[in-house]
């Protein structure tokens, strides 16, 4: 039977358990194994040597608790930006501020417009 690598499984046990916190703020894989691989040197993630699981009472909770406060260092800002932050949301092609400024009946128009662009793409 082939060993298994010490800082493999770390690395799988850490993943396993930042992974409900970054599916809640919604982390690209890249945001996530760069989470991971910040939580490998934290001996709060550190594996016991006679079982596959952390030394400590690391779990999910605890893991979460570990990310918000890593967070709240502002040690690495990129890992924490959402794929939204800085982006406007759009609605139509405007911006959703403006599509809301506008009167019902422009509204109704451009979703109008929309569907209509939608079902001649399709065909």
């Amino acid at each position: 039977m082939p060993s298994v690598n010490p800082a493999t499984l770390k690395r799988l046990l850490i993943m396993e358990a930042l992974l409900p916190f970054a599916l809640k703020r919604r982390l690209s894989a890249a945001q996530l194994g760069d989470l991971v691989h910040r939580a490998t040197s934290d001996r709060r993630f550190d594996v016991s040597a006679t079982s596959n699981t952390f030394a400590g009472l690391m779990n999910e909770a605890e893991a979460s608790d570990w990310a918000f406060e890593f967070e709240r260092a502002g040690t690495a800002p990129h890992i924490f930006s959402s794929s939204e932050a800085g982006q406007v949301e759009m609605i139509f092609g405007m911006p959703k501020t403006e599509f809301e400024k506008q009167r019902p009946e422009v509204r109704l128009q451009l979703a109008n417009q929309h569907a209509h662009e939608q079902r001649r793409a399709k065909n």
